[in-house]
């Protein structure tokens, strides 16, 4: 079963930007995406591709902003989802492992994030589903994309700290495509706020909690998932780790250069961020 991310009105009102603006800087060609990452939507069917091995995101014009007619339930469900997925890149269900799912607003459909094969070996692919539950595989070849490269992105083949976590999550509010992840430097887990169109993506704001379990300063565990939401008309992030608590981030604050005090609102502990 396949489960949608609810995305309110008020994200959807601030991810809205002039279509013109973002596709002039699209470019045809075959983007080099070497693993598959998270995913999110922009506005009229632009899709941010993460590459956590090769370090950088991909913005993709997919041509699908309008509303899906295939019919179907307002709630996706697609029974045996991997092994369809298998099946239509001809390979196994222990073959592939799904990285992230994101539905595109502009049309209603899921797109999957896929790795064919395990390992070093294993090769991307985007996997797209209608209303109705057809799955169908995106060619990546010939389409307009632009690409952004992190800065110092965390290296080596550590499941905790490597490079598998240089890109947990993104969201794309207000103009921007917010990245966690980690990087290579001291303070390691960060967020960075990247403009686009694609400008120099810049230093990221390193994110600082008080883990309570541990009773100290974490600065080494990646923002695993956030989302987006606003109070009183103030955009926030809600950003999630594996085993700490849920910390809220001023969207506005999260600038280089800026020390940034968030709150823990999932206990009474104290989370901060840090301007690298």
């Amino acid at each position: 079963m396949l489960k949608t991310r609810i995305v309110s009105t008020a994200l959807a009102a601030i991810v809205m930007v002039g279509g013109s603006t973002w596709a002039a800087e699209l470019s045809k060609g075959s983007p080099d995406w070497k693993s598959a990452g998270p995913l999110a939507f922009g506005p009229k069917g632009l899709l941010f591709l993460a590459d956590t091995q090769g370090g950088a995101i991909f913005a993709v014009d997919t041509a699908d902003a309008q509303a899906d007619s295939a019919g179907g339930h307002a709630h996706l469900k697609v029974d045996g989802i991997n092994e369809k997925v298998a099946s239509l890149l001809g390979t196994t269900p222990q073959s592939i492992a799904i990285a992230d799912m994101a539905v595109n607003p502009a049309s209603g459909k899921a797109y999957l994030s896929v790795s064919r094969g395990r390992g070093a070996d294993a090769k991307p692919a985007l996997v797209r589903v209608d209303r109705s539950g057809k799955l169908e595989a995106v060619a990546l070849e010939n389409v307009p994309f632009a690409k952004t490269t992190l800065p110092n992105p965390a290296a080596g083949n550590n499941p905790r700290n490597g490079r598998t976590n240089a890109i947990t999550d993104m969201a794309f509010v207000d103009g921007r495509l917010f990245v966690a992840g980690l990087s290579n430097e001291e303070f390691a887990s960060r967020l960075l706020a990247i403009p686009y169109p694609f400008a120099d993506t810049g230093k990221g704001t390193s994110i600082e909690i008080f883990h309570g379990a541990h009773g100290k300063l974490e600065t080494a565990s990646p923002v695993r998932t956030f989302a987006a939401y606003e109070i009183k008309g103030e955009p926030y992030l809600l950003a999630a780790y594996t085993c700490t608590p849920l910390v809220k981030l001023p969207v506005a604050q999260l600038q280089p250069g800026k020390h940034v005090k968030g709150t823990t609102i999932a206990s009474s502990a104290t989370a901060t961020s840090r301007s690298t």
